[in-house]
């Protein structure tokens, strides 16, 4: 069975590495974090509390906006192949107008996400709440900062994972219809 055309292995790595940074992301927004000082046990908020920011949550938004931001860059590259890739394929004369659709719903959702990134990094930058060195010094202030970055970051998550997804799935039915040919 000879192949028409496959993706290059650097797209298909480059696919998979969106996915697993999807699901990573997904991991560190579905459970809060517990923390505590150093020889203490974990105490319960006093009734109707709100719980001041631990220590590290500033260090683990950074990381996350950070590997965000790669996801949005790599993301960039994924329709710098992709294109390229329907280029190909209509030198052959394959009709690309499914996936092309999919591609400018791509671009349209990445940048909408990267505007959401751009404010969760405003807002992150802002740090509101908290002194240079990351202490709480306002805890509702603390508390809107984390809200609000996570808030925009979770929205640049869903806007692309979905988008994501989209492109996939017109790759694999391009794929699909090319191999059903193929073998025809």
């Amino acid at each position: 069975m000879r192949t028409l055309y496959r993706l290059p292995r650097n797209v298909t790595k480059l696919l998979g590495l969106l996915a697993a940074v999807i699901v990573v992301a997904a991991a560190l927004f579905a459970f809060p974090a517990v923390t505590h000082a150093q020889g203490e046990g974990p105490t319960a908020p006093s009734e109707g509390a709100p719980r001041e920011p631990g220590p590290f949550a500033l260090v683990r938004i950074e990381m996350n906006l950070s590997r965000q931001a790669d996801r949005l860059y790599l993301s960039g590259r994924v329709i710098e192949r992709t294109k390229a890739w329907i280029e190909a394929l209509q030198k052959q004369g394959i009709d690309t107008a499914d996936l092309e659709a999919a591609l400018d719903d791509f671009i349209t959702a990445l940048e909408e996400a990267q505007s959401y990134h751009d404010e969760a990094q405003r807002i992150f930058d802002a740090r509101a709440g908290f002194d240079e060195e990351g202490n709480v010094t306002d805890p509702e202030a603390a508390r809107e900062t984390i809200r609000g970055t996570l808030e925009n970051m979770r929205e640049a998550n869903y806007v692309l994972s979905g988008a994501t997804l989209e492109l996939r799935m017109a790759i694999h039915e391009l794929r699909g219809a090319l191999r059903a040919e193929r073998e025809a």
